[in-house]
């Protein structure tokens, strides 16, 4: 979309449940988002309980879309929250189950390391089970 809010340009199909942002990187050129992974699940079209989602990064190079955090690789139901770092190589998140007698809630905060040559992610916990803080070093 141009300044005055015109040519605007479908980017990505994302349905993040329930309200999350994206958010820019630094340098310009990709747009972290989230994305519900259960869309055929309707119990998460009403309950959040039942909501899963990822990290898909957009490339607006190359127009590509692509998820760089899912709920496999974390082992949580909700990825979200995404913060790139200075250098827009590396996405941070936080990953959590929803707050129940089952599954927990408590947050943790993730790294999702962007490789744009082959398009593989590296994605890590970065912090210990009750951590709240995250900074770049």
């Amino acid at each position: 979309m141009d300044s005055s809010g015109g040519q605007q340009e479908r980017l990505a199909d994302v349905d993040g449940g329930h309200g999350y942002l994206p958010n820019w990187s630094p340098d310009g050129h990709k747009l972290a988002f989230v994305v519900r992974t259960n869309t055929s699940d309707h119990r998460a079209d009403k309950s959040y309980q039942a909501l899963q989602c990822a990290i898909g990064v957009f490339n607006l190079q190359t127009h590509q879309a692509r998820l760089v955090a899912t709920p496999a690789q974390t082992g949580q139901q909700w990825n979200i929250n995404p913060t790139w770092s200075a250098q827009s190589d590396r996405v941070t998140f936080t990953a959590l189950n929803p707050v129940n007698n089952v599954l927990g809630g408590m947050p943790r905060y993730w790294s999702a390391q962007i490789n744009g040559s082959t398009g593989e992610t590296q994605v890590i916990p970065i912090s210990p089970i009750f951590s709240h803080v995250v900074a770049w070093g």
